[in-house]
Protein backbone atom coordinates (compact mmCIF):
# COMPACT_ATOMS: atom_id res chain seq x y z
CA UNK A 1 0.00 0.00 0.00
CA UNK A 2 1.96 3.11 -1.19
CA UNK A 3 0.33 6.86 -1.05
CA UNK A 4 2.19 10.19 -1.72
CA UNK A 5 2.64 12.31 0.47
CA UNK A 6 3.44 15.89 -0.09
CA UNK A 7 4.90 18.42 2.74
CA UNK A 8 2.52 20.89 2.90
CA UNK A 9 -0.80 18.68 2.71
CA UNK A 10 -2.46 17.02 5.72
CA UNK A 11 -1.26 13.85 6.59
CA UNK A 12 -2.88 12.47 9.64
CA UNK A 13 -5.95 11.25 7.93
CA UNK A 14 -4.16 8.98 5.57
CA UNK A 15 -2.09 7.33 7.56
CA UNK A 16 -5.09 6.49 9.72
CA UNK A 17 -6.94 5.51 6.87
CA UNK A 18 -3.85 3.32 5.48
CA UNK A 19 -3.87 1.73 8.76
CA UNK A 20 -7.21 1.26 9.27
CA UNK A 21 -7.42 -0.61 5.86
CA UNK A 22 -4.21 -2.51 6.40
CA UNK A 23 -5.20 -4.52 9.38
CA UNK A 24 -8.89 -4.68 8.31
CA UNK A 25 -7.65 -6.53 5.32
CA UNK A 26 -4.65 -8.33 6.52
CA UNK A 27 -5.50 -10.33 9.79
CA UNK A 28 -1.60 -9.79 11.21
CA UNK A 29 -0.54 -7.81 14.79
CA UNK A 30 2.07 -5.33 13.21
CA UNK A 31 2.76 -3.77 10.15
CA UNK A 32 5.91 -1.49 9.48
CA UNK A 33 5.44 1.88 7.81
CA UNK A 34 8.00 3.54 5.31
CA UNK A 35 8.77 6.44 4.61
CA UNK A 36 10.99 7.53 1.83
CA UNK A 37 11.70 10.32 -0.60
CA UNK A 38 9.18 9.61 -3.91
CA UNK A 39 11.25 8.89 -6.64
CA UNK A 40 8.48 8.52 -9.26
CA UNK A 41 8.99 6.66 -12.24
CA UNK A 42 6.77 8.30 -15.94
CA UNK A 43 3.66 10.32 -14.89
CA UNK A 44 0.40 9.51 -15.65
CA UNK A 45 0.24 12.61 -18.03
CA UNK A 46 3.66 11.76 -19.61
CA UNK A 47 2.43 8.27 -20.72
CA UNK A 48 -0.89 10.04 -22.21
CA UNK A 49 0.73 12.09 -24.25
CA UNK A 50 4.03 9.38 -25.12
CA UNK A 51 0.89 7.17 -26.35
CA UNK A 52 -0.36 10.49 -28.00
CA UNK A 53 2.65 10.94 -30.08
CA UNK A 54 3.82 7.32 -30.77
CA UNK A 55 -0.03 7.41 -32.53
CA UNK A 56 0.29 10.38 -34.42
CA UNK A 57 4.60 9.32 -35.27
CA UNK A 58 3.07 6.19 -36.14
CA UNK A 59 0.15 7.22 -38.72
CA UNK A 60 2.87 9.79 -40.39
CA UNK A 61 5.43 7.00 -41.05
CA UNK A 62 2.91 3.90 -41.84
CA UNK A 63 3.92 1.93 -38.53
CA UNK A 64 2.02 0.46 -36.14
CA UNK A 65 1.85 1.77 -32.64
CA UNK A 66 4.20 -1.23 -31.34
CA UNK A 67 6.53 -0.62 -34.43
CA UNK A 68 6.54 2.83 -33.28
CA UNK A 69 7.42 2.55 -29.95
CA UNK A 70 10.28 0.08 -30.61
CA UNK A 71 11.20 2.48 -33.21
CA UNK A 72 11.63 5.56 -30.37
CA UNK A 73 13.15 2.58 -27.70
CA UNK A 74 15.74 1.75 -30.29
CA UNK A 75 16.83 5.36 -31.25
CA UNK A 76 16.81 6.68 -27.54
CA UNK A 77 16.63 4.57 -24.97
CA UNK A 78 19.05 1.98 -26.87
CA UNK A 79 19.49 -2.36 -25.47
CA UNK A 80 20.34 -3.42 -21.40
CA UNK A 81 23.17 -6.48 -21.98
CA UNK A 82 22.18 -9.16 -19.95
CA UNK A 83 24.38 -12.02 -19.55
CA UNK A 84 22.73 -15.69 -19.35
CA UNK A 85 23.73 -18.68 -16.98
CA UNK A 86 25.56 -20.01 -20.25
CA UNK A 87 27.46 -16.70 -20.14
CA UNK A 88 25.55 -16.01 -23.80
CA UNK A 89 24.94 -12.39 -24.31
CA UNK A 90 21.29 -11.13 -24.52
CA UNK A 91 20.37 -7.52 -25.54
CA UNK A 92 16.95 -6.39 -24.93
CA UNK A 93 15.21 -3.20 -25.69
CA UNK A 94 15.31 -0.85 -22.78
CA UNK A 95 11.87 -0.12 -21.53
CA UNK A 96 10.19 3.11 -20.89
CA UNK A 97 8.20 1.78 -17.38
CA UNK A 98 11.41 1.92 -15.58
CA UNK A 99 12.02 5.57 -16.28
CA UNK A 100 12.08 8.24 -13.94
CA UNK A 101 10.50 11.42 -14.88
CA UNK A 102 13.15 13.53 -15.64
CA UNK A 103 13.93 10.92 -17.61
CA UNK A 104 11.07 10.58 -19.35
CA UNK A 105 10.92 14.25 -20.25
CA UNK A 106 14.22 14.12 -21.56
CA UNK A 107 13.03 11.04 -23.38
CA UNK A 108 9.72 13.02 -25.19
CA UNK A 109 12.35 16.34 -25.85
CA UNK A 110 14.37 13.99 -27.77
CA UNK A 111 11.33 12.27 -29.64
CA UNK A 112 9.88 15.84 -30.30
CA UNK A 113 13.21 17.27 -31.74
CA UNK A 114 13.91 14.05 -33.66
CA UNK A 115 10.52 13.83 -35.07
CA UNK A 116 10.44 17.98 -36.20
CA UNK A 117 13.41 17.23 -38.56
CA UNK A 118 11.53 14.90 -40.61
CA UNK A 119 8.30 17.57 -40.39
CA UNK A 120 5.88 16.63 -38.04
CA UNK A 121 4.33 17.99 -35.69
CA UNK A 122 3.74 16.87 -33.17
CA UNK A 123 0.35 17.53 -30.74
CA UNK A 124 0.66 19.38 -27.57
CA UNK A 125 -2.42 19.36 -25.38
CA UNK A 126 -1.99 22.02 -22.67
CA UNK A 127 -3.44 19.49 -19.82
CA UNK A 128 -0.90 16.77 -21.08
CA UNK A 129 2.15 18.50 -22.34
CA UNK A 130 3.07 21.39 -19.60
CA UNK A 131 2.35 18.75 -17.18
CA UNK A 132 4.58 16.23 -19.04
CA UNK A 133 7.34 18.40 -19.40
CA UNK A 134 7.49 19.96 -15.36
CA UNK A 135 6.54 23.67 -16.84
CA UNK A 136 4.89 25.50 -13.67
CA UNK A 137 2.06 27.64 -15.65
Amino acid sequence: MKRILERSKPKQQILEAMVKAFFSEHDVEQAIIEIKESKLTRSQSQNSLYWEWVSVIGNELGYTKDETHMLLRDKFLGYNELTTKKGEAIRELRSTTKLKVGEFKDYLEQIDMFVAEWGIMLPRPEDLYYESMGYKR
